[in-house]
């Protein structure tokens, strides 16, 4: 073979050039490698050939690899992306279904696994902070997002056009702000033959067709009693959950 065709060749044997170099960078430079060879055959040697934990998975990914006749290009990929992922169990298993993945289609499994795994973090709720040396630094709040609602209310009580000047004016200068309300209103039409026989008050008196009569109040205890259950309904996802109605509830705070 000539020059250009022994360099391809090694180039292309990737996992068999690798288990080979398991010099030190030196010495591979020693050897007559650049620089930049030299630390890519390391590392490449240090993860398909060096100590781990997962030596199940690691001789699995160097199987495959060899299989699919992966060179060093196509392994440099596949880290690139195994690169990406903080824990090593969920690195070495990317890297071995990668591995098993011909060379054109590594990109496209890659991504959509790294996807799978972002999605599957979980957010924890907690306070972060975040300090880098050029700044600026950031603060991150991860609650619910009712806390996360009541937060961004009360900032925007203190000053809707800069939440930063909010969020400090409430931190540091006391401002507690006013937290937003939440109201629900519950609509309950009454018959068309219903009489208001008394309106005058804080309360109204209605006689109804059987004959009874009987306060707001009472009509919708009766009322919520005789149905059983509240359903909240999405205007656009449907009915979305029911509660029992109590029959002793407080009208102007029923417990649903």
């Amino acid at each position: 073979m000539g020059v250009l065709e022994t360099y391809f060749h090694y180039r292309n044997s990737g996992i068999a050039l690798v288990e080979n170099a398991s010099s030190s960078p030196e010495k591979l430079r020693a050897l007559g490698a650049d620089a930049s060879d030299a630390a890519e055959l390391a590392r490449l040697h240090r993860i398909y050939f060096g100590p781990t934990r997962f030596t199940g998975k690691q001789r699995k990914a160097r199987t495959a690899a060899q299989n699919n006749a992966h060179g060093l290009s196509t392994l440099n990929l596949i880290e690139s992306y195994a690169s990406r992922v903080k824990k090593e169990l969920d690195a070495w298993n990317l890297r071995a279904r990668l591995a098993a993945t011909p060379a054109h289609k590594i990109r496209d499994v890659a991504v959509k696994r790294l996807k799978e795994l972002k999605e599957k973090r979980e957010h924890k709720p907690g306070v972060r902070f975040t300090y880098r040396k050029q700044g600026p630094n950031s603060v991150t709040i991860t609650d619910t997002p009712t806390v996360i609602a009541d937060i961004r209310g009360t900032l925007e009580s203190v000053n809707p056009t800069n939440l930063l000047d909010a969020a400090t004016t409430v931190i540091l200068g006391g401002n507690t702000g006013t937290r937003p309300a939440v109201h629900a209103q519950v609509v309950v039409t009454l018959d068309e033959f219903d009489r208001i026989i008394n309106g005058d008050g804080d309360e109204i008196e209605l006689q109804l067709t059987n004959g009874a009569r009987m306060t707001g109040a009472e009509f919708l205890t009766h009322k919520f009693a005789s149905i059983g259950y509240a359903t909240i309904t999405h205007p656009v996802e449907g009915p979305i959950n029911s509660y029992r109605v109590e029959r002793h509830a407080n009208w102007k705070h029923p417990r649903i």
